[in-house]
């Protein structure tokens, strides 16, 4: 569950030793022991939560406390590999029931996997996220997305689990039909898991009811009537409220690049940002969106100069899988230049990230054959 009221968030705090003591002997740690991380008032919450749910004969089974980012991120590459395209078509709403999309999704998917984890050969990376799999048991579900609008290209939610581990707790819901201290492996004992669909176990309006009143809002529910009915944070709890409420506003930032500016100037733009650009604040703005969006500009960072190590971002920017494709979805140029179609790419990539909306410019698609093509632009 997680817990995600502006109030409960406005100042997170660690949990005493006796408060800590009593949430591992009451609920339990997870196999990395990690619960000590979890946010005072979460953990205060989840104490009671298991308290109610033993009146029904119910109680908890900790999973995991806390999620590494990039463990996250591992995760669910993996699993995007792993699935079949007929898989991702009936699980992944973004791919609309289209095996192209499913297909998009899969290799960006495998290109992100082997970056994370430093590999280059495609049929190893394919090999670790199998076993990877296997050894999770990650079985059908998702893994939510690290991110707002997660590279691969799935959308699938961000929950506040990923923005601060410290906010959410995953955990399986037992029956007590033996007692929690008796192993069993009766399938009949598990009330929840994350492989339950809603509404199919009979204590799904009874573990609502309890959450709500406690103030504790349920992954598996998020998604309860639409299918596919894979829950979107299968059985992690937070705090009750918007889960946007637990994330941060956008950072200070300068918003996105004019676009249409930067066609060529024979297009009656004032020119692409290339390498030795005497537009000193437009290149640090550049800059500033290319670290933020992670490609680095060299050790000097933001500094307004357009170097080999900016060029070298901007073409890292246009060879990306997810990001690297203009208005059309076609790949851009790996050509370092930062004209109309490359910085419409970045400033889209930042949605999510630096603002909730950013739309094309109706310019750039009513000329999209004339800049793709350096052309002249029809200006109306």
């Amino acid at each position: 569950m997680h817990t995600t009221d502006e109030n409960d968030l406005s100042e997170r705090e660690s949990p005493s030793p006796d408060l800590l003591a009593r949430f591992k002997k009451e609920v339990g740690d997870d196999t990395n022991q990690t619960c000590n991380k979890l946010d005072a008032k979460l953990m205060q919450k989840i104490i009671d939560f298991n308290t109610e749910l033993k009146k029904n004969n119910l109680y908890i089974k900790v999973t995991r406390c806390y999620r590494s980012q990039d463990i996250q991120r591992e995760w669910h590459y993996a699993r995007m590999i792993t699935w079949s395209d007929s898989q991702i078509q009936t699980n992944v709403r973004a791919a609309a029931n289209t095996q192209e999309k499913a297909s998009e999704i899969q290799r960006n998917a495998l290109a992100l996997f082997k970056e994370l984890k430093k590999i280059t050969d495609d049929l190893e990376a394919i090999r670790e996220a199998q076993q990877l799999v296997i050894d999770k048991e990650l079985k059908q579900n998702p893994v939510v997305a690290v991110e707002d609008d997660c590279q691969c290209g799935c959308r699938w939610p961000r929950s506040a689990h990923t923005f601060d581990p410290s906010l959410a707790i995953d955990m399986n819901i037992f029956r007590d039909l033996w007692g929690p201290d008796k192993a069993h492996s009766d399938a009949r004992r598990v009330a929840v898991n994350s492989n339950s669909r809603p509404k199919q176990f009979p204590e799904y309006q009874t573990i609502k009811n309890i959450a709500q009143k406690l103030g504790l809002s349920w992954g598996i529910d998020w998604n309860v009537d639409s299918s596919p009915y894979l829950p979107v944070d299968a059985i992690h709890f937070e705090i009750s409220g918007s889960t946007k409420a637990a994330l941060p506003p956008y950072p200070q930032n300068p918003g996105p690049l004019d676009a249409w500016s930067l066609r060529n100037v024979g297009q009656g733009g004032s020119g692409p940002l290339t390498k030795g650009d005497i537009r000193k604040d437009l290149v640090k703005h550049l800059q500033q969106m290319l670290v933020d969006r992670g490609f680095p500009v060299g050790l000097k960072g933001i500094d307004g100069f357009f170097g080999d190590d900016t060029k070298n971002a901007v073409v890292a920017f246009q060879k990306h899988p997810q990001y690297g494709k203009d208005l059309t979805t076609k790949p851009l140029s790996h050509d370092g230049i930062m004209g109309a179609l490359t910085a419409d790419a970045l400033n889209s990539s930042m949605k999510g990230k630096w603002y909730s909306r950013y739309v094309t410019p109706q310019k750039l698609k009513d000329n999209y054959d004339a800049l793709s093509k350096g052309t002249t632009v029809i200006l109306n």
